[in-house]
């Protein structure tokens, strides 16, 4: 494997339930911090993408799992769903079908929706950007935001938890510095937002001016997913649902192409070189998930890859290298062609992804959280 690699902060929360996963509370303005890692770029460095994992087993059993929110990735399991921070229901397809909904089901004269205070260009300098925005907020509860820099690909940028409803809240949109091409020109860059029932504002599109150099012969770059979650499609899992068994992780968050134009929430690698590059992808938890009461859940954490199920606690794992699968095109936001991305979360299933494995007596009734990184290196290992 070569020396030379890059970094990519985008700490994405993923909150797993059943064995609840939780997400990393936010801020809108803090969603530039929880995407960036401490990690920072020595001279070129790898790309570190984060997920934050969380989890809640019932109360009725004797829990010894805790998940803590590492730098890297993070993924929380949530009680509820083992679901990711970036929830993986799915977006409501249709913005008014969205809004109607909402209303019946709160009787509140509002929908959810966002608007941006200007639509004046925006200027990316270095920094992570801030767009103010005016959001209609028609129940409490959880916002997660997104953005599309790639046609069809979402890319989760932080969450905000909003304790009033009402209309007009102001709120910042945090554009991180590490998710904005630095290749000195114009994009356009998609935003938007879900509720924790799956409801989705309209998209905003937005001009973004890049005056920062050094990805204009291309870049490699990981897209994480914001949230994941083991609970089965289930709001909750029991202990006998969990123990002893091989939960695979479910992604959160807006799936497919809908009436909107939004893609998918996914784990992906984004290679804009003219030419194809190598490159490996590995996934680490720093700590075990962990809830505020109990003992860490140890050593619950594994990636498959090829049926082999590897432990990610406290050590790297091998997630793909650019020989496993077929990339695919990729286009930016205005559908001009800029390179290529492969769709790894596109080939989980029983043999590869994330999955959770409870051991038998162990964990319950308790909020877990942890995160796992997402590394991406250039150059392949000698095999």
């Amino acid at each position: 494997m070569t020396s030379k690699k890059w970094r990519l902060a985008i700490a994405l929360a993923s909150f797993i339930t059943g064995l609840t996963l939780l997400a990393n509370p936010g801020l809108a303005a803090p969603v530039a911090d929880s995407q960036r890692s401490d990690q920072q770029p020595s001279m070129q460095q790898m790309q570190v993408s984060q997920s934050a994992i969380g989890s809640r087993l019932p109360a009725s059993v004797i829990s010894q799992t805790s998940s803590e929110d590492s730098v890297a990735s993070s993924s929380a399991l949530d009680g509820r769903s083992m679901s990711t921070a970036n929830q993986d229901r799915s977006a409501v397809n249709d913005k008014k079908v969205a809004a109607s909904r909402a209303v019946a089901s709160t009787g509140l004269p509002i929908s959810f929706d966002m608007k941006p205070v200007s639509r004046n260009p925006i200027t990316f300098n270095g920094n992570d950007v801030t767009v103010p925005m005016l959001i209609d907020i028609p129940r409490t509860g959880t916002v997660n935001f997104y953005v599309m820099f790639w046609w069809g690909i979402n890319q989760w940028v932080g969450r905000q938890t909003f304790t009033k409803t009402g209309e007009q809240q102001p709120v910042n949109f945090v554009i991180p510095e590490n998710v904005i091409p630095r290749d000195n020109s114009v994009h356009t860059v998609s935003l938007f937002a879900t509720d924790e029932s799956g409801h989705q504002t309209g998209l905003i599109n937005l001009i973004l001016l890049s005056n920062v150099s050094g990805e204009q012969n291309g870049a490699l770059k990981v897209v994480a997913p914001g949230n994941v979650n083991f609970n089965q499609g289930q709001d909750k899992l029991t202990i006998e649902e969990a123990w002893g068994h091989q939960l695979p992780a479910t992604i959160e968050g807006p799936q497919g192409m809908n009436q909107n134009g939004v893609g998918d929430n996914r784990l992906a690698v984004l290679d804009t070189y003219a030419k194809k590059q190598k490159w490996t992808l590995t996934a680490m938890a720093t700590q075990p998930l962990t809830g505020p009461d109990r003992e860490p859940l140890t050593n619950a954490l594994f990636y498959a890859r090829n049926g082999q199920h590897q432990p990610i606690e406290g050590t790297s794992a091998l997630v793909a290298t650019s020989n496993d699968y077929t990339s695919e095109a990729v286009n930016d936001a205005n559908n001009v062609a800029r390179g290529r991305q492969t769709n790894i979360s596109g080939h989980w299933g029983r043999n590869n992804g994330l999955f959770l494995e409870v051991p038998y007596g162990i964990g319950g009734g308790e909020t877990y959280s942890t995160t796992i990184t997402w590394t991406l290196t250039a150059g392949v290992p000698n095999q």
